[in-house]
């Protein structure tokens, strides 16, 4: 043999003898295995005969014979096992150890097998024996609950004659209890509340069963179409008188079961549900309700039309109690159907009353419709029960979401009521309904159209309760075209900003005078109506503000604080709203009587305090409207009436102790050095703001307003350095106090105040630009912030006038430094869109001596000398000579500056 043949059977012959020892390992490993697993198996064979041992215990004379003989089986599987391991000895020392461990590795398989084996015998056994236990236990309940089945039905018999004998003597009881007026306090606990249900129940069985039996008679003249018009009204009557009623018509049926007559049970029949409902037992009475309905359609049939629809009127108020409002509807829609089908008119309803003719329900529809011939009397009950009908249709229909149907509905209620002659005024809930049904209709303009003219003459005849309503229909016809509920009114509307501007005259003139009806509800919506209604329909306007006043004055109790308010509406919104000058003092003139009122009051009281005081505020409001025409002499003379009184007054001690009378002369004596400023009276105005104790102590906001008018008075009159050193302390105050209150108008006036001293006066454009620049900022950051949160207009309007002042001022400071020509340009075209786009609809007001004339003035003047002779120069130069030379007729002191910029214009458009 070569060597390499030696070397490869050499190592074949040593890989066979590896993979022997491998196997002999795998092999010796699995005994041990083996080993394990049996004594496993032998653990759970033991458990499980521990359990049947356990299920045995105390029951062998009890094991079926299939049982037994799963059981023998299962023990010679055993004995066999046994004699195999006892074949096995215990393995010991030496050969016959080893002789032993090697007989258990060969019959290993064997072993394992036969436990296995009679394991599954065991677990067959337990499962045979558990299932025929649960079969027996279960045989024995069944058993066993047939016997107490059987045993409860006869304990409920004999419960039952009891009960009922128990039931007829507490009945005896109460009845005799009720006959010798000796009755108790009526509440939940008392037995008479808890026994009412049980009898109510009973009384519908009895008059069911009397039914079946043919035993209930109809007596036709409780229908008799030709008995006089009478009606019932259901009184509020105590639990016992209830319950007493229940039981007396139990006991007619039990005493005289062959024949009832229903005519002896009306006041029950008509009244019980309710008094049921009044109690609080809202199912009991819905029972009652049905049960009446099926007996009257097949005892009385059509001649029992009337109780029958006055059982379904109340049962589609009583669905409604319990929100079950599908069930509601449909007793509605049944009650109007029936009331169509028959001789009886739609529109009836039982709300409050029960009737028992036919007139009842005749021509309810007709009289809606203005077609019904009777008495007074008759027609005014009719209008109340067909306006609650309809109304409660209304509702039902509306929580099934027909909206436009349940709109109809109350439309014809309100008609209804318009025909009460003033006596039967709509309820709120009614009209809160009507508007959201409105809303959800949502078809625009034409049906709110009609919604306004109903409410319009609702207004006419219930002004205390339909007025608010009324506006707010009308605020949402005008400025959004279609409805709107009573909590969505939009704000900062404008009263050139309409979408319909097409009111009738009696409409407007009803408006007017229903704004003054209940005004504190109405504050949120007052300003604009009045505002468009100024504008658009001006001798409407003059008329009912003169009804106004003069009803107002005729009546002694509510009329100074009305009058008060109604002369502040008209200075503060119609003659702002108003353009031509002779409507102006024409609206003035209606104002003017407010003004004599107070002044015969004030006289008549002889120097009291109260009435002067009045009289001064008046003045004083009185004079701001002759101050926004233009009439600035009367304006002075009249606040200097004003404040005449005032002093007069804390000269002889009339004044109230309240520091009102004080506060209001620092703020007339304000008024006052702001209208010689604005009359151009500069050493008058000198000597009124030379301290500022009499107009600002105390105040800060009136402070500021001294300085801003100081300042400007201090700069018209040449001594501009003064003027510098207020604003600088006044500035750096307001800078550290600027972001605590929000916005405020004062803060950026006073910065373009020191902008256009720094810049046309002191000559440092870079001082003044940067002034300037923080009077913008200010702006827009708090009119971006404010945007959605600012709630009044006037606020707004403010932000508005303060940042297109900043702006024109910017637009200056950039042109007098040089170099940014383009933004100086932007700044002034800025200020001008904001004043074009907001000047059609923007106040008519002043500001501080600004108005909106001398902004946009102002703001054309910079655009048309950053442009030169250009055609937008020449166009913004027109522009602005107009609005100077409106200014001028209002105010003096704009005549040197028109006069100057019309020069300089003249001159640019000839050298072009």
């Amino acid at each position: 043999m070569d060597p390499v043949t030696s070397i490869i059977t050499l190592a074949t012959f040593v890989k066979d003898l590896l993979e022997l020892g491998q196997k002999i390992k795998e092999s010796i490993e699995k005994v041990s295995e083996n080993r394990r697993r049996n004594r496993e198996l032998a653990n759970d064979v033991l458990r499980s005969l521990a359990d049947i041992a356990n299920l045995l215990r105390g029951h062998c004379g009890e094991v079926p014979p299939a049982l037994l003989g799963a059981l023998g089986d299962l023990k010679a599987d055993m004995l066999h096992v046994l004699e195999i391991c006892r074949k096995i000895q215990p393995a010991g020392n030496g050969t016959l150890g080893f002789k032993v461990k090697v007989k258990m590795w060969l019959k290993r398989d064997e072993v394992e097998t036969e436990i296995s084996r009679l394991k599954d015998r065991v677990l067959g056994c337990y499962i045979k024996f558990t299932a025929f236990s649960t079969a027996r236990t279960e045989l024995q309940l069944h058993n066993l609950s047939l016997r107490v089945e059987h045993a409860s039905t006869m304990h409920h018999a004999q419960n039952q004659v009891g009960f009922r004998r128990l039931e007829g003597m507490v009945s005896r009881i109460l009845l005799d209890e009720h006959s010798l007026n000796r009755t108790v306090l009526s509440d939940s606990t008392h037995i008479e509340i808890q026994y009412l249900e049980v009898q109510t129940k009973q009384l519908i069985g009895s008059l069911h069963k009397a039914m079946n039996g043919q035993k209930l008679v109809l007596d036709t003249t409780a229908w008799d179409p030709t008995r006089p018009f009478k009606s019932t009204f259901v009184q509020i009557i105590s639990s016992s008188s209830v319950v007493h009623k229940v039981l007396e018509t139990i006991l007619t049926i039990q005493r005289n079961p062959s024949e009832v007559m229903l005519h002896s049970m009306t006041d029950i029949m008509l009244t019980l549900g309710i008094h049921l409902a009044n109690l609080g037992m809202i199912p009991a009475a819905i029972a009652w309700e049905l049960s009446i309905i099926q007996v009257l359609r097949q005892v009385a049939g059509d001649a029992g039309i009337a109780w029958i629809l006055g059982s379904l009127e109340k049962l589609s108020r009583f669905y409604q109690y319990q929100t079950q409002y599908t069930l509601a509807l449909g007793a509605s829609q049944e009650f109007l159907d029936s009331c169509r089908e028959s001789e009886y008119g739609v529109g009836s309803a039982l709300t409050y009353p029960a009737h028992l003719s036919r007139p009842l329900f005749a021509n309810a529809v007709g009289f809606c419709e203005g077609e019904f011939d009777g008495s007074e009397e008759e027609a005014e009950f009719h209008a109340v029960t067909s306006s609650e009908a309809f109304f409660t249709l209304a509702q039902s229909l509306s929580a099934e979401g027909r909206h436009l149907d349940a709109y109809s509905a109350s439309t014809k209620g309100f008609k209804a009521l318009l025909g009460c002659r003033g006596r039967r005024p709509p309820r709120k809930i009614h009209m809160e309904a009507f508007v959201n049904q409105l809303s959800a209709v949502g078809e625009g303009g034409t049906i709110l159209c009609e919604a306004l003219s109903l409410f319009c003459d609702l207004t006419r005849v219930y002004p205390d309760e339909s007025s608010v309503v009324f506006l707010r229909l009308l605020y949402a016809y005008v400025f959004t075209g279609t409805s709107i509920t009573l909590r969505e009114i939009p704000q900062h509307k404008s009263p050139l900003k309409s979408q319909h501007t097409d009111l009738c005259s009696p409409l407007v003139i009803t408006a007017l005078q229903a704004l003054y009806v209940r005004p504190w509800e109405t504050r949120d919506i007052r300003a604009p109506l009045l505002k468009h209604i100024s504008h658009e329909y001006l001798d409407e306007a003059t008329s009912g503000l003169e009804r106004v006043i003069s009803s107002l004055i005729a009546d002694s109790h509510t009329v100074q604080p009305l009058l008060r308010w109604v002369l502040d509406d008209i200075l503060d919104y119609a003659l702002p709203a108003v353009v031509a000058d002779c409507s102006r003092c024409f609206i003035l003139q209606i104002a003017e009587k407010v003004v004599q009122f107070f002044r015969h009051t004030a006289e008549s009281t002889a120097g009291e305090g109260h009435g002067w005081c009045s009289l001064a505020a008046v003045l004083g409001a009185y004079s701001r409207g002759f101050w926004l025409i233009g009439r600035l002499t009367e304006a002075l003379s009249t606040l200097d009436e004003a404040i005449a009184r005032i002093r007069f007054l804390n000269s002889i001690g009339a004044l109230v102790e309240d520091g009102a009378a004080e506060e209001q002369l620092r703020a007339f004596q304000l008024s006052r050095a702001h209208l010689l400023y604005d009359m151009d009276r500069i050493p008058e105005a000198l000597e009124a703001t030379a301290s500022p104790v009499a107009m600002g102590d105390g105040c800060e906001s009136d402070l500021w307003s001294y300085y801003l008018v100081r300042t400007r008075v201090l700069r018209r009159a040449g001594r501009y350095q003064a003027a510098a050193d207020i604003l600088r302390g006044v500035v750096a105050m307001g800078q550290s106090q600027k972001d605590k209150n929000g916005f405020d108008i004062y803060f950026p006036l006073l910065l373009v105040e020191t902008a256009i001293v720094h810049l046309e006066h002191l000559l440092v454009p870079d001082s003044a630009l940067k002034y300037a620049e923080k009077a913008v900022a200010f702006c827009r950051r708090h009119l971006a912030v404010g945007s959605d949160s600012v709630e009044l207009e006037r606020e707004r309007e403010l932000q508005n006038c303060a940042l297109i002042h900043s702006l024109t001022t910017l637009s200056d400071c950039l042109a007098a430094l040089g170099g940014k020509p383009a933004d100086a340009l932007a700044a002034s075209r800025e200020a001008t869109d904001i004043y074009s786009s907001n000047a059609s609809y923007m106040w008519g007001d002043l500001i501080h001596t600004i108005r909106k004339e001398e902004l946009g003035g102002n703001a054309f003047r910079s655009v048309s000398l950053r442009l030169g002779g250009s055609e937008e120069g020449r166009k913004s130069a027109e522009n602005a000579i107009e609005l100077y030379r409106r200014l001028v007729a209002l105010a003096p002191r704009h005549l040197e500056a028109y006069l100057a910029f019309q020069g300089v214009s003249t001159s640019e458009v000839q050298n072009d």
